[in-house]
């Protein structure tokens, strides 16, 4: 298309001998050593069940309510971090819905990768930070493919895909599906924190 085009155009014009190509920046915090009980200890979470992140940038996002309340109503027994950031209104509503169904709504933080440790599956857009970091603590991904990806944005969740950290998922049904299958954490699920461990070691 004529966004991809522009790019292309942009990047040849650089003297690629001159472009030294380096790793994704990522706070030294994340690669500290924390098992994932002390993580939940820290925030309060509980131990013994499987716990979804979700994940949509630091300032939030109206998807955040409504996979929270997708994910609550069709696995009662999952427990949900929904990183609302800088969104109070969001914050307010996911409250209220946390006095009736699992879910924790944590507003902006430094902690992030305290709570990516203490997380069993990431739901999240493809942006490059959130992956590099959710590497790093060995949690598997599972991309919002369902809307429009900015361009810059598919090279990322393709990555995901090739390299098996993670799926995609195209429509809510499509979510909630792989949910149910990573949720019993078998050999697939397995596999996921093998690639990433490796990866990442």
């Amino acid at each position: 298309n004529s966004c991809q085009n522009v790019m292309y155009v942009y990047l040849s014009s650089f003297d690629l001998e001159k472009v030294q190509k380096v790793p994704y920046p990522v706070r030294c915090s994340f690669f500290d050593k924390i098992s994932q009980k002390e993580a939940r200890k820290n925030f309060n979470l509980p131990q013994d069940v499987f716990i979804v992140m979700i994940l949509m940038g630091g300032s939030g996002s109206s998807k955040i309510e409504v996979y929270s309340r997708l994910i609550s109503e069709k696995f009662p027994e999952i427990h949900i971090v929904a990183c609302v950031g800088g969104d109070k209104e969001l914050n307010r509503k996911l409250n209220v819905l946390g006095e009736k169904a699992r879910v924790t709504p944590i507003e902006f933080t430094e902690e992030i990768d305290v709570l990516m440790k203490a997380s069993d599956l990431i739901v999240s857009k493809p942006g490059p930070a959130t992956i590099s970091e959710a590497l790093i603590c060995e949690t598997p991904l599972l991309i919002d493919n369902a809307s429009s990806q900015l361009v810059h944005e598919k090279p990322h969740f393709d990555f995901v895909k090739k390299n098996g950290y993670g799926y995609g998922f195209s429509s809510k049904e499509d979510m909630l599906d792989k949910i149910r299958a990573l949720q019993k954490k078998d050999s697939v699920y397995d596999s996921l924190k093998s690639n990433m461990k490796k990866a990442s070691s």
